[in-house]
């Protein structure tokens, strides 16, 4: 969560100025989920990183949302 949190807030703070025009000003949203089950394979950590980053993008984007079963 902490390093996804970083990598939000860096590309939030970021600008690219261009040549012509107003400069650009970038947002993310990531999905994280934790490995807690030794037989998890990585097509569920995928799909739970998935459903995270959706929940992300609907609770208003620009943010790290947890994956959390059941929601």
């Amino acid at each position: 969560m902490d390093a996804a949190e970083r990598l939000r807030a860096a590309l939030a703070s970021a600008q690219v100025n261009l040549d012509s025009g107003l400069p650009l000003h970038f947002t993310a949203s990531f999905g994280v989920v934790t490995l807690e089950e030794k037989d998890t394979n990585i097509d569920i950590l995928l799909n739970q990183a998935d459903q995270a980053l959706y929940r992300a993008k609907s609770q208003g984007r620009n943010q790290v949302c947890l994956y959390q079963s059941g929601v």
